[in-house]
C-alpha cells in the first residue's frame, strides 16, 4: 500500500459525523479516515466500505468483511472477533462485504482476496482483533480529551466509554473526535480470560436477510435496462464449437435478442433467463474433438493403476502380520444450490462485476483482462454465493459475463443451468492409494508404505507454473493428511504420483484431506483389527504423541460411550483426523440389514480447533461437512463417456436427503490458541467412519467410494 492520508480521506457525507478505521503503509498498520476527504468515484463506490471498520454518529459499527458468505457464518464471526476487542454492543454491528483492496488480502493464501482452506478465521484473527482494539483505545483518548483526564483512568462497556464517577459516553458520540486523533501503533489485545463475546452462541448477522428473502444472491441482481444469458459449452471438457447449424432460426425465437458463438461455448442473450435457456438448448451445434485424450471414466481409472504399477509397492522386509491393501475415490463435481451466475454492467468509467465468489482479486484481474481494462477499473461487488465449496473460486463465469456485456453493449446476467454447472466444473481429482504395512509383535505398525496416484490440482489452478516444478516439489495437495500418519512407528516410506487425466480440477471442499482422511483412517481401523486391538485403543496408543488427537479422541468416545454394550444389531465406527490446523474426530452408529439397507443411528462428533469464535457457527460447519462428506462416500461420483461428463443434475448426481441425515452431537475442546479451520474439517473423517462401521456390523470392508458401488445404496436415519 503505497497511500498518503490525504489519498485515502473522502467518504463524502456517508457516515455522519463518524470514522472509518482502515489500513496502509507508512502510517502505522491502521489509519483512521475521517468524513469530507478521500478518495472520490461515483456514488456507489463511496457508499461501500473503504477501510476495516467504520463508527456512525448513530453508534452503527460496521465491519468490513474480506471473506465471502457462503453459507459459514463468517460474516458474524470476523465481526465477532472485531467487537469482542472493541468492547461493542453486538446488536449495534453491521457485516458487508469489503471491495477489492491489497489492504484486504487474505493471510493465509497466496492469491490475495480469497476465501479458501478454512483460512478465514484462522487468516483474519489478528488483524480483526487490532482493528477493534485500535478503535476502543481511540474512542477512549477522544473521552479523555472530552474530561481532560487520562485515557488510563477510562474503562469501557459494551458500546460506551466510562468515567471513573460514572459519566458515560457512547461511541457514536465520540466517533468524530475519534477520527482527528493519530493511530496508537500497536494496541493491547485481550487475554482470552477477558472475552465477552468470544466464545458464546451468536446469532447470525445474515440469518434475518435470509429468511424475509432480503438477501441477495448472485441471481437477485438487477441493474437498469439488464438483459439475460444462458450458456452451451461444447459436450467434450476439451471440445471446440466449429459450427451452428440453425443460428438464424434461434434467432428468430420469443425474446431472444443475440446468440453470441465462442470457440468453446456458446450463448444466448435474451429479454428472460427462460427465454435465453429454452433458446440455447434448440441450438444444432458441431463439435471438434480430436483434442480429447483421454474419453472415459476407465481411461482415467486405467491411468492412475498404471501409474502405481509402475512405481512398484514396497513391502515390509519383516514383520509378523501384513496389510496390502487399496483404496480409492472417483472424480467429484461440487453441488452448489445455486448454479454459476454472474452480472456485469460496463461504463464509461470502467467495469462493474456482481460475483458471488470466492476469489475477488482473481475475479477482478479476470474481468479486467476480458474487458480490456485495468485491474483498477474494475469493480467485484461480492453477493452471498449461494454454495461455493471451492468452485467458485475459478472466475471461467465471470470472463464470460464480461465477453457478453461487451457484446450486448448493456448489462447482462449470465445463470448456467444446473446441467451447464454439473457438466463443466471443476472437479475434485479420482484418487488411488497403496499401502503396505508391516505390523510387529507388539500391534504396531513398524513398516508404513503408500503410494497414491492422483492429478496435480494446483498445476491446474496456477498453469504459469512450468511442470517441472511440479517434478521436483510434487504435489502437497495430494498429500494432505497423507504425508505423515500418525500410526507409522519407525519405517515410513509415502509417495506421491501426479498423473495427468485430461480433466479440469479444482479445489473441492477439504481438497486433499477428503480422500485422505478416508484412506488413512480406513487403514488404521485394518491395522488396529489385524492386530488384534479396539480401534480405539490402538490409536490411544498411536496417540502418545500426538496430545490433540488423544483429547479429541478420548472427548468422542466418551460421547458415543465406545465399549459399552449398544442395542442389539447396532455397531460403531471411529476416526480421527486432522486438517486446517484443527483435529476432528467422529464416531457413528449404525446398523446393516440384509439387504445392505444401512441404518444411521446417530453421529459424535468432537473437535479442536483452538479458540472457538462462535460455537454456533463450529456446530453448524461440523453437520454440514458431515452431511457433504456422506453425500459424497455413500452415492456421488462423476463419471465420463466421449470425453464428456455423463451426470447432468441432483437425480443422477444425488446428496444427502433429510430422511437420511441422523442426530449428531457435537464437542469443542476447550483451547487458547488460535483458532484453527472449521468450514473443511468435519467432512474427512466421516467416510472412513462410517466404512468402519460397516466393517463391524458385517465384517465388508469397504475401501472404494461411492458404497453404493458395494451394494448399498439404500440409506435411511433414526431419530434416537
Amino acid at each position: 500500500m503505497s497511500f498518503s492520508r490525504r489519498d485515502f480521506l473522502k467518504l463524502s457525507g456517508t457516515l455522519g459525523a463518524g470514522f472509518l478505521l482502515g489500513a496502509c503503509s507508512g502510517c502505522s498498520r491502521y489509519a483512521i479516515f475521517a468524513p469530507g476527504e478521500g478518495l472520490g468515484g461515483d456514488a456507489d463506490a463511496e457508499a461501500r466500505m473503504l477501510g476495516w471498520l467504520a463508527i456512525q454518529a448513530d453508534g452503527t459499527v460496521r465491519v468490513a468483511i474480506s471473506s465471502s458468505e457462503m453459507g459459514q457464518g463468517v460474516y458474524t464471526n470476523l465481526a465477532l472477533i472485531v467487537a469482542e476487542e472493541l468492547d461493542a454492543d453486538f446488536g449495534k454491528v453491521q457485516a458487508e462485504p469489503a471491495p477489492v483492496n491489497k489492504m484486504f488480502n487474505n493471510p493465509k493464501m497466496f492469491s490475495g482476496q480469497v476465501t479458501g482452506g478454512s483460512t478465514s478465521t484462522p487468516g483474519y484473527w489478528t488483524p480483526m482483533r487490532e482493528v477493534g482494539a485500535t478503535a476502543r483505545l481511540m474512542l477512549l483518548q477522544a473521552a479523555a480529551a472530552r474530561w481532560k483526564v487520562e485515557a488510563a483512568t477510562l474503562s469501557t462497556q459494551p458500546h460506551k466509554v466510562v468515567h471513573p464517577d460514572g459519566r458515560t459516553l457512547g461511541y457514536g458520540e465520540l466517533a468524530a473526535e475519534a477520527a482527528r486523533l493519530d493511530v496508537p501503533a500497536t494496541p493491547q489485545l485481550k487475554s482470552p480470560s477477558a472475552f465477552r463475546l468470544i466464545g458464546t452462541r451468536q446469532k447470525r448477522l445474515d440469518t434475518r436477510d435470509k429468511v424475509r428473502g432480503a438477501a441477495t444472491f448472485g441471481v437477485d441482481v438487477r441493474r437498469p435496462n439488464m438483459v439475460y444469458a444462458s450458456v452451451r459449452h461444447a459436450r467434450a471438457l476439451h471440445g471446440k464449437v466449429t459450427k451452428v447449424t440453425n443460428l438464424e432460426a434461434v434467432r428468430q425465437l420469443p425474446g431472444v435478442l443475440s446468440v453470441e458463438v465462442f470457440e468453446t461455448w456458446v450463448a444466448v442473450i435474451a429479454s428472460s433467463w427462460w427465454q435465453a435457456n429454452q433458446a440455447v438448448k434448440q441450438l444444432e451445434l458441431t463439435e471438434d474433438n480430436s483434442e480429447v485424450m483421454l474419453k472415459s471414466t476407465e481411461d482415467r481409472r486405467q491411468a492412475l493403476l498404471t501409474a502405481l504399477n509402475e512405481h512398484g509397492k514396497k513391502p515390509p522386509k519383516k514383520a509378523t502380520k501384513t496389510l496390502d491393501v487399496e483404496y480409492e475415490v472417483p472424480f467429484l463435481e461440487h453441488g452448489t444450490m445455486s448454479p454459476m451466475n454472474c452480472t456485469v454492467e460496463l461504463g464509461a468509467t470502467g467495469c462493474d462485476v456482481w460475483a458471488p465468489t470466492q476469489a475477488q482479486t482473481n475475479s477482478r484481474k479476470t474481468a479486467a483482462a476480458a474487458a480490456g481494462l485495468e485491474p483498477e477499473q474494475v469493480r467485484i461487488h461480492t453477493t452471498y454465493l449461494g454454495g461455493g465449496f471451492g468452485r467458485r473460486s475459478n472466475t471461467d463465469f465471470v470472463e464470460q459475463a464480461v465477453l457478453l456485456a461487451k457484446r450486448a453493449k448493456r448489462p447482462v446476467q449470465l445463470i448456467w443451468s444446473r446441467e451447464e454447472t454439473t457438466q463443466h466444473g471443476y472437479y475434485r481429482p479420482a484418487a488411488i492409494a497403496r499401502f503396505q504395512i508391516g505390523v510387529n509383535a507388539q500391534g504396531d505398525a513398524s513398516h508404513w508404505a503408500a503410494q497414491i496416484a492422483v492429478p496435480n490440482i494446483l498445476s491446474h489452478q496456477i498453469p504459469a507454473v512450468p511442470s517441472v516444478v511440479w517434478k521436483v516439489a510434487g504435489d502437497p495437495i495430494a498429500m494432505e493428511g497423507f504425508k505423515k500418519p500418525p500410526y507409522a512407528v519407525d519405517d515410513r516410506d509415502v509417495d506421491g504420483l501426479s498423473v495427468k487425466l485430461d480433466t479440469r480440477l479444482g479445489f473441492w471442499r477439504a481438497v486433499g484431506h477428503s480422500h485422505n482422511g478416508f484412506f488413512v483412517e480406513g487403514v488404521a481401523d485394518e491395522v488396529a483389527r489385524l492386530s488384534g486391538q479396539d480401534p480405539a485403543a490402538y490409536r490411544r496408543r498411536c496417540y502418545a504423541d500426538h496430545p490433540r488427537h488423544l483429547k479429541v479422541l478420548d472427548k468422542v468416545t466418551a460421547m458415543a460411550k465406545w465399549g459399552t454394550a449398544r442395542q442389539p444389531g447396532r455397531h460403531l465406527g471411529l476416526a480421527v483426523h486432522e486438517s486446517f490446523g484443527s483435529v476432528c474426530g467422529q464416531v457413528v452408529e449404525l446398523s446393516v440389514a440384509a439387504d445392505k439397507t444401512v441404518t444411521l443411528h446417530k453421529i459424535w462428533c468432537a473437535i479442536d480447533c483452538g479458540v472457538v469464535v462462535n460455537p454456533d457457527s463450529v456446530e453448524a460447519q461440523m453437520q454440514g461437512g458431515v452431511v457433504y462428506g456422506l453425500a459424497a462416500a455413500t452415492r456421488a461420483q462423476i463419471d465420463f463417456e466421449g470425453g464428456a461428463v455423463v451426470q447432468s443434475n441432483f437425480h443422477d448426481y444425488p446428496t444427502m436427503r433429510l430422511a437420511e441425515i441422523p442426530p449428531m452431537e457435537v464437542a469443542m475442546i476447550e483451547s487458547d490458541d488460535d483458532p484453527g479451520g472449521v468450514g473443511e474439517v468435519g467432512l474427512p473423517p466421516i467416510a472412513a467412519a462410517v466404512a468402519n462401521a460397516i466393517f463391524a456390523a458385517n465384517g465388508e470392508r469397504l475401501r472404494r467410494q461411492p458404497f453404493s458401488l458395494a451394494g448399498y445404496t439404500r440409506w435411511q436415519a433414526t431419530r434416537g
